[in-house]
Parts: structure tokens; sequence; C-alpha cells
């Protein structure tokens, strides 16, 4: 398989946490404790990407006759909020995604990853204008992956409204190759970093104290 595409519906269904906010998701929910445990490492300076847009519709999809696709690449109440897990580089030639603003990061991003050695995630969830997610770290292993966000203020010179919201979709390329479809998964995300993060402009942010929570407050 050259792509998963996990939509909200589908965050829901396999265990989301606060609507989608922080949730987690397990193939194999029968599995016992022993059996889902996978060695991990965990990655803090992953190359990211990001686009922003509108949050009613997906930022990135898949071609509604893609192997992979859900069926809502061209349904206007698709849900936007979606984990996509790239792992061949036909899955990224037949990606859609809007092209404006960062777009050019994304393409090199995609580009420049090897996926005999590596794979790229996408994670799309929406964001206060006034803030982005950045990613904090990834643990990450043979058959699973975790994704850990914070979020941090944008930079004053950006005019925006606090109580809006716009779609905000982030890939990563991670040092794991994955073959299959990772039986396990999930995403949080902290109203603070507990670390410095490091921006896709290469802007470095300092710990804003605090502790970090489950859930992201926008």
């Amino acid at each position: 398989m050259s792509a998963l595409h996990i939509s909200r519906r589908g965050l829901l269904r396999m265990g989301a946490v606060s609507a989608g906010i922080a949730v987690a998701g397990c193939a194999d929910d029968s599995s016992d404790d022993s059996e889902s445990e996978t060695s991990t490492e965990r990655f803090s300076d992953l190359e990211t990407a990001s686009i922003r847009g509108d949050p009613d519709a997906p930022l990135v999809r898949l071609p509604p006759d893609s192997d992979d696709s859900d069926g809502d690449g061209d349904d206007p109440d698709a849900e936007p909020e979606s984990l996509l897990v790239l792992t061949e580089s036909t899955a990224v030639d037949a990606l859609e995604y809007d092209r404006e603003g960062r777009s050019d990061d994304v393409r090199e991003l995609l580009a420049a990853t090897t996926f005999e050695a590596e794979s790229a995630l996408v994670y799309q969830a929406r964001v206060s204008e006034c803030y982005e997610r950045r990613l904090e770290y990834v643990d990450a292993g043979t058959d699973r992956f975790d994704l850990q966000f914070c979020r941090v203020e944008r930079d004053a010179s950006v005019a925006c409204e606090i109580d809006r919201e716009q779609l905000q979709a982030t890939f990563v390329r991670v040092p794991v190759a994955y073959e299959d479809d990772p039986s396990e998964w999930s995403v949080g995300s902290s109203s603070s970093c507990r670390t410095n993060v490091t921006s896709d402009d290469g802007d470095e942010s300092e710990d804003e104290g605090g502790a970090a929570s489950a859930e992201d407050d926008e």
C-alpha cells in the first residue's frame, strides 16, 4: 500500500480523545499489551513543512479514484482533519494539495524523501489564525509512530483574529520506511512547548513554561 489515509471520522472510530484534539488509534484493539508494545526511537529534529488554508475542506487529498482514498476527494462535506502516511513515491505523485503559500517547501521535503529508508507523515487539523502548530518530537518504530505537537504564537506582523481558525497541514519526514500500515499510531498536541522547537522558517521557540496538556487549547 502506497499511503494510509485516516479521516477524522476514522480517528474518532479508532479511539479519538477530546474530539480529535489529542487522538490515538490502534489497528487491532484485540491484541494484548505485550503484543502492542514496540520499540521506538525519539526524533526531535526532523524536517517539516506546512501549509495553511480554509478550515472547511482538506488541504491535502488523495484522488478519489486512488486505492487508498476514502472517497472524499471531491466531497465538499469531507472532514478536513486527517492523517496521511506516505510510503512510496507513487503516493506523492498522486497527492493533491493546495499549492499556495509555502507549498515550495512541501514539494522540496517530499522530493528529498528517500522512501527506501524514510516515510512522510501528513497531519492536518484546525488551529487559531494567531497560532501555529509545531512538531515537538516523533516516537517512531518499525510498525508504529507517535506525533507530538505544541502550539506557539505566530509572528506579531501576521494579521489574524484569535477566534478564527485555519486548517494547517504539517508534513513530517521520519527516518523509518513503513512497508505496511503502522499497527499503532497517536497524535498529541499541547498548548505550550516543553522543549525548543524549530518552525518551518528555521526560527526556534523557547519553552513557555507550565505543564504541557494532552489537549490543545485552540
